[in-house]
């Protein structure tokens, strides 16, 4: 493909947090953003206490098991969508350098089981009540979330204005979505290109890492780079990436700068790419770096479930076994590569894996704290080791 020819297509958005802007040296993100695109921090703000304050009426909020609970709005009740609107009025007023309008809903599972919501698709009830609001404001721009409930693509056509953005919430990591046969990959695939159909405002928000263990080695580094390239093949423009990027986690800012470079140009080899930020960023240790992902994507396991809240444990047999946890510190065992050594103690100390390393590299593993990780981790884990008697 011609790159000036591929550069002079629309701009994409990649909307990162502040953490994930700050990426080092790779000056690669400086120019994305739209002028005056700013998003909203809202995000998940159709349930109780956000656009509906807890003390409107209790039919605006969701039936669950026969009592209103203040997890997520009941979209078909006409008062909710007065109140949410009056809302989003008052705040575009007191914003009008603001393009980017975020109604999603809740951060939960839950939806609303009232007679007029249980018999329609959650879906359609969503973007029903979005487009309403969109409607009225055709200058801004407006987002929201397929999350959970609401991934089943239903006939309602978004506005040209909405864009809607399916997650990976519940996807495994362990391969690239589109290779995965597992049946909830397969759905989802199947409600991308439905939603597909019916507009091209479509965004993904895509997770990676695992959120209750940021610092623990982690095998879904090989799968980003082929999901981003599939994303981009199906035009998709839109995306937020949401990773561990702070000091000290898995990864860290490389690992954004690879993101970011592979959604801006996906005809570039992913692989390559990643060789290219290891050496700039590694030097001559790259070559432990490559060695290090390697054997975690070799013993992932061919069926695990690699989500972004499961513990340790289940992992004890592939890539966090007695044996692997070795091979990990023989490999960085001739580099200074602290940032890599802390995930590995960090597994060790979290499910006892490799035991003969543990009394011997506790010491180095706190001592590493001051020096690795920002002062909220060191508290965090801290707090950790002394709840496990260590």
């Amino acid at each position: 493909m011609n790159l000036r020819k591929y550069l002079s297509r629309p701009k994409m958005n990649v909307l990162l947090s502040e953490d994930e802007k700050r990426i080092g040296k790779f000056d690669v993100i400086a120019d994305h953003f739209p002028q005056k695109t700013i998003y909203s921090k809202w995000t998940h703000n159709l349930e109780g206490g956000a656009l509906v304050p807890f003390d409107a009426p209790r039919k605006c909020f969701a039936l669950i098991d026969g009592h209103r609970v203040n997890a997520q709005l009941c979209l078909s009740y006409w008062k909710t969508l007065t109140i949410a609107f009056s809302a989003i009025e008052n705040a575009i007023v007191s914003n009008q350098d603001q393009n980017l309008w975020s109604i999603a809903q809740g951060d939960n599972p839950a939806w609303c089981e009232c007679d007029m919501c249980k018999d329609e698709n959650p879906y359609d009830t969503l973007i029903y009540f979005v487009n309403r609001i969109a409607n009225a404001h055709p200058d801004k721009q407006f987002h929201t979330l397929l999350y959970y409930k609401t991934e089943q693509v239903g006939t309602v056509v978004p506005l040209p204005n909405v864009m809607v953005m399916p997650t990976t919430i519940q996807l495994s990591k362990h391969r690239p979505y589109q290779e995965q046969k597992r049946e909830d990959a397969r759905k989802w695939r199947i409600n991308l290109l439905d939603l597909l159909e019916l507009t091209s405002n479509v965004g993904i928000w895509d997770y990676y890492g695992n959120f209750k263990h940021l610092l623990a080695p982690n095998p879904t580094l090989y799968s980003i780079g082929a999901n981003m390239r599939w994303f981009r093949s199906l035009g998709i423009q839109n995306f937020i990436i949401q990773t561990d990027a702070a000091i000290g986690h898995e990864g860290s800012y490389w690992k954004e700068a690879w993101i970011y470079r592979m959604l801006k140009y996906p005809f570039l080899n992913p692989m390559t790419q990643l060789k290219i930020i290891w050496r700039r960023e590694f030097g001559r240790a790259a070559k432990y770096v490559k060695e290090y992902y390697d054997l975690l994507d070799a013993n992932k396991g061919n069926g695990d479930y690699l989500n972004n809240w499961r513990v340790l444990e289940v992992y004890r047999d592939s890539f966090l076994s007695d044996k692997m946890m070795a091979r990990y510190y023989d490999v960085f065992s001739y580099s200074n590569l602290r940032s890599f050594i802390i995930q590995i103690d960090y597994a060790c100390v979290e499910i006892g894996t490799a035991p003969k390393y543990v009394a011997e590299r506790l010491g180095r593993f706190c001592a590493r704290l001051g020096n690795v990780t920002v002062n909220e981790h060191k508290k965090s884990v801290k707090t950790y080791l002394k709840e496990k008697g260590l």
